[in-house]
Parts: structure tokens; C-alpha cells; sequence
């Protein structure tokens, strides 16, 4: 902390007592940033320690805090509750730097987000009731799900038997011997249920070429029934 006899503190101390209010000023912008951060009490006391641990500091009340806020609004989309499964944590996800085509990244983000094309989600636009968004590719009068998409739907069989092959040829990892797991099994083929980030980006990868082909034979096959109905 710096001397109090100093110019510079003074100065500093006589701004502190007037402008701490104000709304525009350097003084009232840091005091509100420290209240909004649940560190109010240091505005008073100044007890910030050396310069290189408050940064430190700092930086991961900022992370927490921001991290609170990011969840907080996650909970609140009834789109994201596969994406709040799959993502915990407020970082960069592996999936950007992987070496795969634009469009595959895009349809593996779009999956996990809930963003995408399946009528679980094109129902929720309609105010559809959940169990009413029916698998219009199969007709098993199973829901549209993410879930249904990845691991169920039989119309994607044979690109789905080439994933799993070409993911334990990769890996080692027979991951069709745990089809009855599907929420591991979901996170594991879209997020982070596989400790080795080598891995874990063969896997994703391979899912990722997976989705975009299953979404183009899915696109063929939508279009198919509307000319059969016109």
C-alpha cells in the first residue's frame, strides 16, 4: 500500500471522497466493479496486498463471477439442457482447434447447442409438446431427440456402425458395448467424458463426420416426403 505522506495518495484519497458517488467517474466505476464482485469491504479498507497477487486475485473473482452469470443464463433456455450437461466450465472448447471442415465444426456445435434442424427443437418454434416431436425419418414414434439422432435412429445405421468402427480403430475404445449408457455415452461423443484430450478429439472427429453426412441424408429424406405429398 502506498504511503499515505505521498502527493500522489493524497491526491488520489481527496478524488476518493468526492467523485466515489459519481456515476461517470474513475473512483464510483471502481467502487461498483468491487460491490458487483462481492468485494466492497476492500474499497474501505484498501487491504489489496501486492500488486501481482491482487491481479491474480482479481482475475479469478472476474472468472467466477462471470462464470455464475454464464450459468445463470444457461439454466434459464430450455434449448440448452443437452449443452449445460455437456459444457460445466466458461472455457474455449477443444472442438474450435480441431483440424476438421468448417462445416462439420459447425454441425457439432450446432448439435450440442440445440441450435440444429431435428424436431425436438423445430417443434419447440410450433410450441409442440416434447413427446409430441416424433422422428418423422424412421417413424418409430420415438421423440427427434439428440439423443435419437447420435445413437438410435435406424435410418443412420450404417454411418453410425462406420463411426464407432473408425473411433475403436483410432482409440481402442469399443464404445457400442455401452450403448445402454446414453447419457455417459452422449457426453462422451459430444463433450468431455474422456480425460485424454487426444482422444477425445479422434472421437469428436469421427462423430463430427458423422453428424454432417447424417444431416445431409436427413435433409434428402425430408425432402423425399414432401414431393411424395405434393
Amino acid at each position: 500500500m502506498m504511503d499515505g505522506s505521498r502527493l500522489v495518495k493524497k491526491v488520489y484519497m481527496e478524488c476518493k471522497k468526492y467523485t466515489e458517488n459519481l456515476k461517470n467517474s474513475f473512483c464510483g466505476s471502481v467502487k461498483r466493479i468491487l460491490i458487483d464482485l462481492k468485494l466492497g469491504h476492500l474499497w474501505e479498507s484498501e487491504a489489496v496486498g501486492d500488486l501481482k497477487g491482487w491481479k491474480s486475485f482479481i482475475a479469478t473473482m472476474v472468472r467466477s463471477r462471470d462464470t455464475e452469470l454464464w450459468l445463470s443464463e444457461v439454466k434459464e433456455k430450455s434449448k440448452l439442457r443437452l449443452f449445460r450437461r455437456l459444457k460445466t466450465n466458461l472455457t474455449r472448447e477443444d472442438f474450435l482447434d480441431w483440424d476438421i471442415p468448417a462445416s462439420h465444426r459447425a454441425q457439432y456445435a450446432r448439435l450440442r447447442s440445440g441450435t440444429h434442424q431435428l424436431r425436438f427443437e423445430t417443434g419447440r418454434w410450433v410450441e409442440e409438446k416434447e413427446e409430441e416431436r416424433l422422428c418423422k425419418i424412421c417413424v418409430t414414434g420415438e421423440v427427434e431427440s439428440e439423443a435419437h439422432f447420435l445413437l438410435e435412429c435406424y435410418v443412420y445405421n450404417k454411418l453410425r456402425r462406420g463411426m464407432f468402427a473408425k473411433i475403436r480403430y483410432q482409440t481402442g475404445y469399443d464404445l457400442l458395448t455401452m450403448m445402454d449408457s446414453k447419457d455417459w455415452l452422449m457426453d462422451v461423443l459430444l463433450g468431455h467424458g474422456l480425460k485424454s484430450k487426444e482422444v477425445r478429439q479422434k472421437v469428436g472427429k469421427a462423430v463430427a463426420a458423422f453428424i454432417a453426412v447424417a444431416m445431409r441424408l436427413r435433409k434428402k429424406e425430408c425432402q423425399q416426403m414432401v414431393q411424395a405429398r405434393a
